[in-house]
């Protein structure tokens, strides 16, 4: 897909009808709390006041924005209604989504016969394969679970929440 209508934020997109268009919430831990709408610093000190910069799905930029909501609009419009109105509707049930915790995690590895591989360096979990990841909380999870493979190239397996929950899926 491409832009459809990014003009100033606020306006109408294609098919909008005058509506406003559902914002597309982040699942990392952003500023600005919408999905491809970061703070811009170098315009944030100048005198444009116009500090957010919104991004297409291909990191091109959408504009320059006085809030991020008004990016998060201008996104969304990129996206058009169908689109975000379905991408707005998944980010939302993954936020609401009940996660593991470390009992669930070390009850379903016991009832399934696993054991779950303690690591002997410092990686931060305690468990081969978990790392704890440095940029602080993230509602998606602060530990990776990660394969290596002979040739040193790695697969994230994926983010979870607690340390255990990361070990199992190793």
């Amino acid at each position: 897909r491409g832009p459809s209508d990014v003009g100033t934020a606020g306006g109408g997109g294609e098919g909008s009808g005058g509506a406003a268009l559902p914002l597309v919430r982040s699942l990392w831990h952003s500023q600005s709390g919408y999905k491809n709408v970061v703070f811009d610093s170098k315009m944030g000190l100048s005198k444009s006041k116009r500090p957010w910069r919104a991004l297409d799905d291909h990191k091109h930029s959408l504009g320059q924005f006085a809030t991020a909501k008004e990016g998060a609009e201008a996104y969304s419009r990129w996206l058009g209604r169908e689109l975000s109105t379905r991408m707005a509707a998944a980010v939302e049930s993954v936020r609401e989504h009940s996660f593991m915790t470390a009992e669930d995690a070390m009850r379903l590895a016991a009832s399934e016969g696993l054991t779950l591989q303690r690591s002997t360096r410092s990686n931060g979990s305690g468990f081969r394969g978990v790392f704890k990841v440095r940029h602080g909380a993230c509602r998606f999870g602060t530990f990776v679970a990660r394969m290596w493979k002979k040739d040193r190239s790695s697969t994230t397996l994926g983010r979870f929440h607690t340390a255990e929950e990361a070990a199992l899926a190793w």
